[in-house]
Parts: structure tokens; C-alpha cells; sequence
């Protein structure tokens, strides 16, 4: 693991130093940056995902998770869930057909 450090720039309103870090990840690049957005960020986000964002409990065909197999048992997901996406992706979870709902602006930024 690398660790590389840099200090945020003041006009981003940011106090905590930015931390870089590499994960060692076979056949992959994996990066973890921490403390990326300032706190007034983070609370601005956070209000958007609670009050914007149309998080759903879906159902799971818990058999097919777990690789049993029989009838299928339609059980709840343990969180709430959204799927953003570029137009037209689509993917299969369990059974279920999961279809993109486009991304969200704040996620854009």
C-alpha cells in the first residue's frame, strides 16, 4: 500500500488534509481518497440522498442467492437500494431485472 498526502486548497473550503492511498488489488487500480469534500460537502450530499434520491426495498429471490435449489422464496433486501446508470444498462441480481434511472445531478458533479 502507498500513502500519498497532499493539503486541500482553501477555496474548496476543505480542513482536513486529503489522503491518497493505493489499494494492492490483483488486476485492478484502486484508489482511496479520504477527505476529499469539506464537511459543508458532505452535509449537502446527505440531504440530497435522504430527501431526493428514490431509494427502494426490493425483493430477492433468497434461494438463488444462496445457490439452493427448490421454490423460489421472495425475501426483502436488508437496505434500500437505486440503481443510477448511463441510459439502457440494465442487470440481473437474484433473479431480478435491475434497469438504470439515469444519475442523479449532484452525483454528476
Amino acid at each position: 500500500k502507498k500513502e500519498k498526502k497532499e493539503v486541500a486548497s482553501k477555496e474548496r473550503g476543505v480542513v482536513l488534509e486529503i489522503r491518497f492511498r493505493e489499494l494492492a488489488i490483483p488486476n485492478a487500480k484502486a484508489v482511496l481518497l479520504e477527505n476529499f469534500y469539506c464537511l459543508a460537502d458532505c452535509e449537502r450530499y446527505l440531504k440530497v440522498l435522504q430527501a431526493e434520491i428514490d431509494w427502494k426495498q426490493q425483493q430477492v429471490n433468497s434461494k438463488k442467492i444462496l445457490g439452493l435449489s427448490g421454490d423460489p422464496r421472495q425475501v426483502n433486501e436488508p437496505r434500500l437500494t437505486t440503481f443510477m446508470s448511463d441510459e439502457g444498462i440494465r442487470y440481473e441480481y437474484s433473479g431480478r431485472d435491475n434497469v438504470g434511472v439515469g444519475w442523479h445531478p449532484a452525483v454528476l458533479e
